[in-house]
């Protein structure tokens, strides 16, 4: 259905026991944001991150702006079923919360003695009490974001061992039309770890209920992160 903005196409639809209806759509450039936030209580502020894009960056600022600006003391940063996107937009984000300078992830290649460093290029304002919520759906970006996040001694991770997801990959197309796709690369965390089919474990390991509904009020692993950042905030010792 994809085509020209402004142009229109025609849809069949069918519903159980009725006869088939079209409808009329017209083309448009719709752009979904990337980063949302809300206020919870105890003045604890919640982002998720949905998929690391081109304007990522931007609109998580955006984003923990409102809850800062509404007196949050503490962040919760949610990227649970978040597959990934852009590495720029994970430094971005981590630059937000960690000193100019500071290491993000290497890209290496032992066999090709390539080893390439990500630094944050600022120092970042949000020194607040940090939790990333994390799962098994958590992969590439969204892995880079929190394993630096966790290595950097900036935030606690909670949910489940991440997917695994951290191989540098390239595209070469053949002359039949075909196309090869491998590894040229693994990311590394800032203390050096290759996290590829191993994932990153959260300090404090919650699986999710069934009834989890991310950001709900059903929503287990945010409970607990809630508990955690409550005893930071607190000045007593979380466990």
């Amino acid at each position: 259905i994809r085509g020209p903005v402004g142009t229109r196409v025609v849809l069949s639809l069918k519903r159980k026991g009725q006869d088939p209806i079209q409808v009329t759509l017209q083309r448009r450039q719709i752009h979904v944001r990337s980063a949302t936030s809300k206020m919870l209580a105890d003045k604890v502020g919640y982002i998720r991150i949905r998929f690391f894009g081109e304007d990522t960056g931007a609109e998580f600022q955006q984003a923990a702006k409102q809850v800062i600006d509404q007196g949050a003391r503490a962040l919760v940063l949610d990227v649970r079923n978040n597959g990934g996107g852009y590495v720029k937009a994970s430094l971005d984000v981590v630059a937000n919360f960690v000193d100019k300078g500071s290491l993000v992830v290497s890209v290496v290649n032992h066999r090709v003695e390539r080893n390439e460093s990500h630094r944050a290029d600022r120092s970042g304002q949000m020194r607040l009490p940090l939790v990333v919520l994390v799962n098994r759906f958590s992969a590439s970006a969204s892995e880079i974001t929190a394993g630096a996040l966790k290595d950097l001694g900036v935030a606690t991770l909670v949910g489940e061992t991440t997917f695994g997801k951290a191989s540098v990959q390239s595209l070469h197309e053949l002359s039949d039309g075909g196309a090869l796709k491998y590894t040229i690369a693994h990311y590394l965390t800032p203390s050096g770890r290759d996290i590829h089919r191993q994932g990153i474990e959260p300090g404090i390991q919650l699986e999710a209920e069934p009834s989890n509904k991310l950001g709900g009020q059903e929503d287990t692993q945010l409970k607990a992160a809630l508990n955690h950042l409550r005893k930071q905030m607190a000045g007593t010792p979380p466990g």
